[in-house]
């Protein structure tokens, strides 16, 4: 990806909306905040639009930024009269949840600005991709860094964001020199590490708590304790009052396990659909696997959402990453 193509693209349009996959995490939040940033800096025009919801972080980022939630009455009509769309990490249009069928149908033109795994990503007139990059707010960094002569303070604590949560606060293996560099470059021009650590991680309702105690109990362990499986259905939802936002970092837990190599959580979206969650300490792509049920990600985490029972997916899934593993 030639951060020349991408400044360029921008300059060439001057209204944008920005979006990111549906539950939008910290990358994608930070990632969209901080470009439109820089996108209000050189005289464009942005409006950022998430959906379901933006959960807690709306106390993170400050009252300029105005995420917006997507109302189909109050938004559609603007969407409709767009010009240019950029879908901000993630190079895959149906991880737009409820706003899918409006980017289907707009004649806007369309980006994605990605650093997942995607061999043909689809659906776009313009693609900013580089699946070797630790998070997009990594390629965002590299476009205002290049280009951006003003203030990082907003910025720099949205991109700061963005990096930390795809990287699990610098634990993962893609917490690269680069970007330990660029988290250096950020923190000087005023991100906060201590408040970025407790906003991510230290925010946990007691709702999230009982439903992490309730499904845990439920993990289970197969192939000698090599392959850790957690199931979250409906139920678990209803009768601890938490939100598919509390799952955020679940899938992580079982990998403090020695032995398991492969983490899988199962989670029941609708009766008859499933979100697919992989972790994978080394031996197993799990990029690969979700490849499978049309889904993606990195080598070592992915995921899909697929037309599925929870227990059809465990016996596919099991017997596939036993395949690996051996």
């Amino acid at each position: 990806m030639k951060i020349s193509n991408l400044y360029q693209f921008i300059q060439t349009h001057d209204n944008f909306v920005l979006t990111t996959h549906e539950n939008p995490d910290g990358d994608g939040l930070g990632s969209m905040v901080a470009l439109k940033y820089f996108l209000l800096s050189l005289g464009k025009q942005a409006r950022i639009l998430v959906t379901p919801s933006i959960g807690g972080s709306r106390d993170w980022f400050s009252e300029e930024s105005v995420i917006e939630v997507y109302c189909p009455e109050e938004h559609d009509k603007f969407l409709g009269q767009a010009k240019c769309w950029i879908l901000v990490d993630a190079s895959d249009p149906r991880r737009l949840g409820a706003l899918y069928p409006v980017f289907q149908s707009s004649l806007a033109v369309k980006a994605c600005i990605d650093h997942h795994l995607k061999e043909a990503p689809q659906g776009f007139d313009f693609e900013f991709t580089d699946p070797r990059a630790s998070a997009s707010a990594q390629l965002i960094f590299r476009l205002i860094k290049q280009e951006y002569k003003g203030p990082w303070k907003h910025i720099a604590p949205a991109l700061y964001l963005g990096i930390v949560a795809d990287t699990g606060n610098f634990r993962f293996s893609n917490a690269t020199p680069e970007i330990h560099q660029i988290a250096s470059f950020l923190i000087e021009q005023g991100a906060e590490p201590p408040k970025t650590y407790q906003y991510l991680y230290h925010r946990d309702s007691h709702f999230k708590i009982k439903l992490w105690s309730r499904v845990l109990q439920k993990m289970d362990l197969l192939y000698q304790d090599r392959v850790a499986i957690i199931d979250v259905e409906l139920e678990d939802f209803k009768m601890t009052q938490s939100g598919y936002e509390d799952l955020d970092e679940l899938v992580q837990q079982p990998m403090r396990i020695p032995t398991v190599e492969v983490s899988v959580l199962l989670i029941e979206l609708e009766e008859g659909t499933t979100k697919i969650s992989l972790r994978s300490r080394e031996k197993v792509d799990v990029h690969k696997i979700c490849q499978m049920y049309n889904g993606g990600g990195h080598r070592l985490a992915a995921g899909a959402k697929v037309q599925m029972t929870i227990k059809q997916l465990r016996r596919d899934l099991s017997e596939t990453i036993f395949s690996q593993l051996n």
